[in-house]
């Protein structure tokens, strides 16, 4: 995908001071309400503390619109459902806009009600290899942006000058990098393609997730257990957890992932063996925590095999993966490559393997039978309806 034109770039440049208004009090909130009454579009972000906290929630959001910048703080006693119902109506800009969404869902019970325009997907769909925020605003405005603030604390109080001034950076750009991307999408012809794509973010974030119990625990590297593994699995997955909530800590600050297959293998190894013993456990395992999960092993140990878990139970039907079932997803999957590679797509943006596995499955005879599948979008299936079809309605030996 060739660079921006000389004038797609002759969009506005961003304000680059450092200029933001903090926003803690209700006189504050009250003055940032009444200027987003006046317009009809905000850029917004939002920082949560989940590398920190078990329960994770939106400690701060930062708001831009028409040059002015606010940094907000959920944390101060303040009313923010004024704001939030104000930023429902109106045309939000995000960048990948789908954690943001879903966090403020699930910390204000925020749901927009105007199109998204989410500067993420657009890039990924003008076929850019970097759709991060800052690679974009470094190559639309020549602006390096700071990383240091990625894993700060956000929910730690009060905040630094830099802090604050960090947060603002990631909606100071955000309106007219959109105004230059959406510029681009128009150009190519693809702005329909993000219209669609954003909306079908918008509608995922807003619906809840199925919760699947016997999915939870089964971390990555975990499906070449035997099923006495699956057990002891389970068990230190389920204590780490307990801890974590008591603790309120995110689950990897208790015991992460690698450390619990490493457990695990060894336990398999040395049956009743002292955890103490093995030598790479964290420095915080240490006396009550070590001997609670000792114990937790302990009883997985003893546990009859009869209840220990087998593999894990998919819902819904699957693919029979059968020869032709492979021959046919093969087939897809390089159709699929040849038209990504004709658009200058990435091949997981024109069509994940998830979306081929299920078109595999439903064998969709018409372009409208692959839409209702419900895992393709429009664009999408139009793309590949004309190579897909003849592969989908040869008749099966």
């Amino acid at each position: 995908m060739p660079l921006p034109t000389t004038e797609s770039r002759s969009a506005p440049q961003p304000d680059a001071s450092p200029d933001f208004t903090y926003v803690d009090t209700a006189p504050a909130l009250e003055a940032l309400t009444e200027i987003l009454r006046r317009v009809d579009q905000a850029a917004v972000d939002t920082e949560a503390d989940s590398l920190h906290h078990y329960f994770e929630k939106v400690c701060l959001m930062q708001i831009s619109t028409q040059g002015r910048h606010f940094v907000v703080d959920p944390l101060a006693p303040v009313d923010l459902a004024p704001l939030l119902d104000l930023l429902s109506h109106r045309r939000l800009v995000i960048h990948g806009s789908d954690y943001d969404l879903r966090m403020m869902r699930s910390s204000f019970g925020f749901e927009p009600r105007r199109p998204v325009f989410d500067t993420m997907l657009a890039a990924q769909l003008l076929g850019q290899e970097q759709f991060g925020f800052a690679a974009l605003v470094k190559r639309y405005f020549g602006v390096v942006l700071p990383k240091e603030g990625q894993k700060w604390d956000w929910s730690r109080r009060p905040l630094q000058p830099r802090q604050c001034e960090y947060a603002a950076n990631d909606t100071r750009y955000l309106e007219s990098l959109a105004l230059l991307l959406e510029k681009e999408l128009e150009q190519t012809g693809r702005l329909e393609w993000h219209r669609e794509t954003c909306e079908s973010m918008v509608r995922s974030t807003t619906q809840a997730r199925e919760r699947d119990p016997d999915a939870e625990w089964r971390i990555k590297g975990s499906s070449t257990l035997t099923p006495h593994g699956l057990a002891l699995l389970k068990a230190i997955w389920e204590w780490r957890d307990a801890q974590a909530r008591a603790t309120d800590l995110p689950p990897f600050k208790v015991l992460n992932n690698h450390i619990i297959l490493e457990i695990v293998a060894w336990m398999l190894e040395k049956p009743g063996s002292d955890l103490g013993q093995l030598g790479r456990l964290p420095r915080n395992l240490v006396g009550r925590r070590l001997a609670g999960l000792q114990k937790a092993v302990a009883k997985a140990e003893k546990t009859p095999s009869s209840q220990w878990p087998g593999p894990r139970k998919h819902k819904g039907p699957r693919p029979n993966h059968d020869r032709d079932d492979e021959t046919l997803i093969h087939a897809l999957q390089r159709e699929r490559d040849h038209v990504a590679a004709r658009l200058e797509l990435p091949a997981s943006v024109l069509a994940p393997r998830s979306v081929i596995l299920e078109i595999a499955r439903a064998r969709p005879q018409s372009l409208e039978a692959m839409v209702d599948s419900g895992r393709i979008l429009g664009w999408q299936a139009r793309e590949l309806a004309p190579v897909w079809l003849p592969i989908l309605t040869t008749p099966r030996n």
